[in-house]
């Protein structure tokens, strides 16, 4: 259906590649048209989910304070199972771990980015049920929490890395696990489509079989998450299905 028009279009194939989440789409078709061995593999817990800043800096190299073509991880604790606990189990962002990642210095490609900008992202843990329920019962609390932890990140960042890095911050957009869901469709906000514990890994794991025919599932939870996981995922669907062997 489009969502602005509300018209709905049918689309047929003699082979249908689904790359939504395999357990979301499942239920939209009907759990009970699946066989018992991929509803049992559909029974998986997610990943957590995470917070995230876009951020656009203006008349400013980032390369002079040491950043590039790599990612950058910085953790106010030593222990990092101690971070993930305070940010995602108590909510407590007041001394972040977090990611930052400059996707203006990964490519020569500028895309639509003024060559006087550049893109910096930061990227953490975060609980979806807490944020899910901020937002359905107080949105200017959701707000407030949102930028309290981007205040605590800046805050890093200007200590550690770049002075002054808020002035030459002219745009941000912020995004939460409720952010993940509306606008990626991931079931609770997930980062990284099932958890890859004990129990969702091995021999059992899901594929892309479907038990219906001509129906393959090709997304994280199906696969691997992670870039190079995704191309293998879906570099192994092609091949079984053109049987052109591309994977040595």
């Amino acid at each position: 259906m489009d969502l602005t028009t509300h018209q709905t279009h049918e689309f047929t194939g003699d082979t249908v590649i689904c790359n939504l989440d395999p357990k979301r789409a499942a239920k939209m078709i009907g759990e009970e048209l699946f066989s018992k061995t991929v509803r049992r593999k559909l029974n998986y817990e997610y990943s957590a989910s995470n917070y995230m800043v876009y951020c656009v800096v203006k008349d400013i190299d980032l390369r002079d304070y040491g950043f590039g073509k790599w990612n950058t991880f910085h953790s106010e604790h030593l222990d990092l199972n101690e971070a993930f606990a305070q940010m995602y189990e108590q909510n407590d962002f007041s001394r972040p771990s977090f990611a930052i990642t400059t996707p203006t210095l990964l490519t020569e490609a500028r895309g639509d980015c003024p060559e006087d900008c550049q893109i910096v992202e930061f990227l953490t843990v975060a609980n979806y049920s807490y944020f899910k329920q901020l937002w359905e019962s107080d949105r200017k609390a959701y707000r407030q929490k949102k930028q309290g932890i981007l205040d605590s990140i800046l805050d890093v960042v200007e200590k550690h890395y770049v002075p002054n890095f808020r002035k030459h911050m002219v745009f941000h957009v912020t995004g939460s696990p409720t952010t993940n869901e509306r606008f990626c469709w991931c079931p609770n906000g997930n980062s990284y489509g099932s958890s890859l514990t004990p129990r969702n890994m091995g021999v059992d794991r899901l594929n892309h079989e479907t038990s219906l025919n001509n129906f393959y599932f090709c997304n994280a939870s199906s696969g691997y998450p992670g870039f190079a996981p995704t191309f293998w995922t879906g570099a192994l669907l092609y091949q079984r299905l053109s049987g052109d062997a591309i994977l040595g």
